[in-house]
């Protein structure tokens, strides 16, 4: 399909069912621009200013996540390969891709953290790290946006909220990490500032055109140093927060979350039909153990209220109570490798009950490969039982998250 049929296609899907999800789509939206106006940067300086010193090196520290998780929209529809979702931060606006299948379809998720990007986004991590913890906590809510196409392309779109409430490592308050490399470029820093500014007080003040010209020459060389000793400690604090995440990318973690979505029957424009909507609330959380392995557990209940289609008997419509579909989703995922990439096993259950125990069983193995560090592919391939271990169906899945940074 070409790209442009599947925006357009996408397009006619999300214009009839827009007024369903208006505030979501609105906060989200406002939260874009929030981003766009913080992200500003400063005017350039001119050869006789010289720049202010960089202290923290915020972009490069915010970029040390330990993973990228996967949008709480797509977890809420069951889009993600993994069943047990890794729980996780990141601290920049994102947009997921699932595929089901090996087809394209248009199953489309975006994530921002609004808190962060307003209060704490800044040139500097000072008022994060002064901030109360509660704030810090908030900071990291997540909201997201997403649509699923299923198997038999009926429409799904939900809405979610994510919080994380517990994390062992956050590399944004480890104020020591890279207290060696901040001192030596201060000091090498005044040391650069000084000669500008002394450089600059004598090209104002002299008259002569053969020193003018020699000064003029000092002082670029002198910017020129200046910016090649920043882009060094750039490099410098990159490798320091890399390593980091490199000892520390399994550390424990636990997450909340809480969304909406909504089924809606037919593919076209004009064939949609509200079929049902429902609720979700999960909980995951990890452990690390050694260097090398991450264990995660995830509970999850959703309910979806399923409208039911007129019952006919003798050419009269007789109307039917609405259905309600419940799932109760416990399960376990392991984890083995590194930062860059890792392979899971899990199994989980899904049950209407949760003490009757029948249900269906997800075994299912994958894994997750950084490409860069904006992009992760994680794919799985999962098995499906039902309650008496007979087989039902395997289905592959594979997302592709994009971090906009």
């Amino acid at each position: 399909m070409h790209l442009n049929e599947v925006f357009m296609y996408q397009l006619s899907f999300l214009l009839p069912v827009c007024r369903w999800f208006a505030v979501p789509a609105a906060f989200l939206v406002w939260i874009s621009v929030c981003s766009a106006l913080l992200a500003q940067t400063t005017p350039a300086q001119s050869n006789q200013t010289p720049p202010a010193p960089t202290s923290g090196f915020t972009e490069d520290l915010k970029s040390s996540e330990f993973s990228i998780p996967t949008s709480p929209a797509f977890i809420l529809l069951g889009a993600n390969p993994d069943v047990i979702t890794r729980p996780g931060i990141t601290r920049d606006f994102k947009v997921d891709w699932s595929f089901r299948s090996y087809s394209l379809q248009p199953n489309l998720a975006i994530e921002a953290q609004p808190v962060w990007e307003i209060l704490y986004n800044r040139p500097t991590l000072a008022k994060y790290r002064n901030a109360h913890w509660v704030m810090r906590t908030l900071s990291t809510l997540s909201a997201s946006f997403g649509t699923v196409q299923d198997s038999n392309s009926n429409q799904q779109m939900a809405w979610a909220l994510k919080l994380n409430l517990f994390r062992e490592k956050d590399p944004l308050m480890e104020r020591g990490m890279y207290a060696n490399a901040e001192r030596e470029f201060k000091e090498q820093a005044k040391n650069l500032d000084n000669q500008i500014r002394e450089t600059a007080i004598l090209l104002k003040t002299t008259r002569d055109m053969e020193t003018k010209a020699q000064l003029e020459q000092q002082l670029a060389d002198l910017n020129a140093q200046y910016a090649a000793m920043e882009l060094s400690q750039k490099d410098r604090i990159k490798t320091i927060a890399q390593q980091y995440v490199k000892e520390n990318w399994n550390a424990s973690f636990i997450d909340v979350a809480f969304g909406k979505r909504y089924n809606y029957l037919g593919s076209g424009l004009k064939e949609l039909q509200m079929q049902g909507a429902g609720t979700g609330v999960w909980v995951n959380g990890s452990i690390g153990i050694g260097k090398k392995m991450l264990a995660s557990a995830m509970v999850k209940y959703t309910r979806l209220d399923i409208k039911m289609p007129p019952l006919l008997q003798d050419t009269v419509s007789i109307e039917q109570p609405d259905s309600v579909a419940k799932s109760h989703l416990i399960g376990f995922n392991w984890r083995y490798g590194n930062p860059r990439y890792n392979f899971f096993l899990e199994v989980a259950s899904d049950s209407p009950n949760m003490f009757l125990g029948v249900g269906d069983y997800y075994f299912a193995g994958g894994g997750d490969f950084r490409i860069g560090r904006n992009l992760l592919l994680n794919f799985a391939l999962r098995t499906v039982l039902n309650d008496k271990f007979h087989f039902k169906t395997i289905l592959p899945i594979a997302t592709l998250a994009c971090l906009m940074r």
